[in-house]
């Protein structure tokens, strides 16, 4: 069974209908009964902060209910404090909020879907970018 994370980019696509690539593969693996579907806390509390009106709100909390939550820790923080501080090595910045993302997703070891070009640069992380 593969695991994956849905980055907030993805899922703003599919839960505002946006027909793209990134629309279609949330969909198919929503629909894919081997796929197992998680997201973290940031993701989490990106997608609230981002919904509209209580239509959208029920959807996404329908949606939502069925997914793993993967629990941040101690060594995803670190994680993520190290891989941001390779970046800013090399001079490039990204939200931490996305190496937190990563770090979780290097930690349960799942496959980052997402829309956000951001990800390309967390080398240790199984990335699936869609555009």
């Amino acid at each position: 069974m593969t695991h994956y994370s849905i980055d907030t980019s993805a899922w703003v696509a599919f839960f505002r209908g946006r027909p793209n690539k990134a629309t279609q593969r949330v969909a198919s693996l929503l629909a894919d009964n081997d796929a197992l579907i998680g997201i973290d806390g940031v993701v989490l509390a990106e997608l609230i902060q981002g919904i509209k009106g209580q239509t959208e709100k029920r959807q996404v909390a329908q949606i939502l209910d069925q997914l793993k939550i993967f629990p941040l820790s101690r060594e995803i923080f670190e994680l993520a404090g190290n891989l941001n501080s390779d970046l800013r090595q090399r001079g490039i910045t990204v939200p931490i909020t996305d190496a937190i993302i990563a770090a979780t997703a290097i930690n349960y070891q799942t496959i980052i879907v997402t829309l956000d070009d951001h990800f390309k640069y967390f080398r240790q992380a199984k990335v699936k970018l869609i555009n």
